[in-house]
């Protein structure tokens, strides 16, 4: 072999190698996005059971209850009362802001 087929095997294998750690690095990133987008589900569904427990507990819950008990943001609050809401287990009553509240489903409001 002459020195030219080296430099072009030499050069070949270099971009194999950059290509398959690219490769390698983007399954890796997938792999964790999806471990990461796990965690949260679980977090989120463990938030829905806290909420839960506090309205058998308590019989109504205020956005202000939750974002306080789970130390989130108010918006954080409001998306997971909206997702139990959807979800049939709670329900609202009142004007949307101060004189908004949530009991289970089952339960009249006072």
């Amino acid at each position: 072999m002459s020195y030219l087929d080296y430099i072009v095997v030499g050069i070949v294998g270099f971009v194999l190698g950059v290509l398959c750690t690219r490769a390698f690095f983007a399954i890796k990133k997938k792999v964790e996005l999806k471990r990461s987008q796990g965690f949260v589900r679980q977090k989120r569904e463990e938030a829905k059971d806290f909420i839960m427990a506090f309205l058998k507990a308590n019989e109504e819950i205020t956005v202000e209850d939750v974002s306080e008990s789970l130390k989130t943001p108010e918006e954080a609050a409001v998306n997971l009362l909206y997702d139990l809401e959807k979800e049939g287990r709670v329900m609202r009553h009142g004007k949307r802001g101060k004189d908004e509240f949530y009991t289970l489903k089952d339960v009249p409001a006072p």
